[in-house]
């Protein structure tokens, strides 16, 4: 749909472990991957940043530096701007349109 998008926030199995080795290269090639589809998921998914967990007290800046380390890759580095910023202008957009 036009203006559904994807927030990652609290994953944290993206910070060490069995997970961080499955999920990141996934995340890296769902970024890649062109699909037949009107929308592709590098075009809809974002850094999410809105928790209300207590278990991330103390881990939010670990969790942003997961995805700091995943696009200084120069395979994906390209999508940096969308995640970090752009999907979230894009999806806030319509909601300032007056």
């Amino acid at each position: 749909h036009k203006n559904v998008y994807l927030g990652l926030g609290y994953i944290t199995p993206l910070m060490t472990g069995a997970g961080a080795d499955t999920m990141i290269p996934r995340f890296k090639r769902l970024l890649t991957e062109h699909s037949n589809t009107p929308y592709q998921f590098r075009d809809k998914v974002c850094y999410g940043s809105d928790w209300s967990m207590p278990q991330m007290i103390g881990r939010t800046r670990q969790y942003l530096n997961v995805f700091y380390d995943i696009f200084d890759d120069a395979q994906v580095s390209e999508f940096a701007p969308n995640f970090f910023h752009e999907n979230a202008r894009r999806f806030l957009a319509p909601a300032f349109v007056g």
